[in-house]
């Protein structure tokens, strides 16, 4: 796997990580009556799941772009160009 490859699925996943993070760690409003409250905070969960979908997303392309480098690495390993040539005498 390409190291730039790797760094874009990881800033993804940082940016999706903040994403939750502001999301949680923001405060309620200021007022309004328990109707407006509860549809905030309704709003709120629905963000954060939607967020974690895409860090999920995320994770799986991460997943994927491993497993794809892996499988390379380990054919270019088994390939007998790869392998040392012995010396004749």
């Amino acid at each position: 796997m390409e190291n730039t490859a790797a760094v874009e699925v990881l800033e993804a996943v940082e940016a999706s990580v903040a994403a939750v993070a502001v999301i949680v760690r923001r405060k309620g409003p200021g007022g309004g009556s328990g109707i407006d409250l509860l549809r905030q905070q309704a709003d709120d969960w629905l963000e954060i799941l939607a967020e974690g979908a895409r860090l999920q997303a995320k994770s799986a392309a991460l997943i994927v772009r491993a497993a794809a480098g892996f499988a390379d690495t380990t054919r270019a390993m088994a390939s007998p160009e790869a392998l040392p040539q012995r010396v004749s005498d």
